[in-house]
């Protein structure tokens, strides 16, 4: 029985349930050859006795336990109060130690936060660029703006001829 060699995987692209059959058919067909039927089919004779001894369905590739993962509890407690709160991870990992006392690292609260798609809040602008802290046109002087001073009139830095100079005629103290 000669089938062309791509059947076989075309055939598993579609329904490895099929595939797996036409294997086992073959293979009834050589009297239980596997080096044979792997030559016709042109698979490995792994993939022959895999299809001979294994089930039609293919297994599931999830791990069967996961030691180191999240409950689920607070997975959805984590989900929950970054909905609510509207922090991300860093500020949200700070959050759930100083309210609930529970020490989750910020990188496994970016993780189930992206695994459960809760994503930023992008916030919108009417110019769409940046959102400045102030409207600087009505802001009054000295408002909301902070301005350092020096304090010019120091006997300690200053030569003793250019301080009684600054002292006497009245030049301002600050800068």
């Amino acid at each position: 029985m000669n089938i062309p060699i791509s059947v076989y995987h075309e055939l598993r692209e579609v329904s490895p349930e099929k595939a797996r059959l036409l294997v086992r058919k073959v293979l009834y067909q050589n009297k239980g050859n596997v080096t044979k039927t792997a030559k016709i089919l042109g698979i490995s004779r792994n993939t022959v006795r895999r299809a001979r001894d294994g089930e039609l369905k293919d297994m599931s590739c999830a791990p069967k336990n996961i030691p180191h993962k999240t409950p689920n509890h607070l997975e959805n407690l984590i989900v929950h109060e970054a909905k609510r709160t509207g922090f991300r991870y860093t500020r949200l990992s700070r959050f759930l130690y100083d309210r609930y006392g529970i020490a989750i690292s910020k990188n496994t609260v970016r993780a189930i936060l992206k695994r459960n798609k809760v994503y930023r809040k992008r916030v919108r602008t009417k110019s769409k660029g940046v959102r400045h802290l102030y409207n600087y046109e009505e802001l009054e002087a000295f408002e909301q703006l902070q301005i350092d001073t020096k304090h010019l009139l120091d006997m300690s830095a200053l030569p003793k001829d250019v301080y009684e100079n600054m002292k006497g005629k009245g030049l301002p103290l600050y800068e």
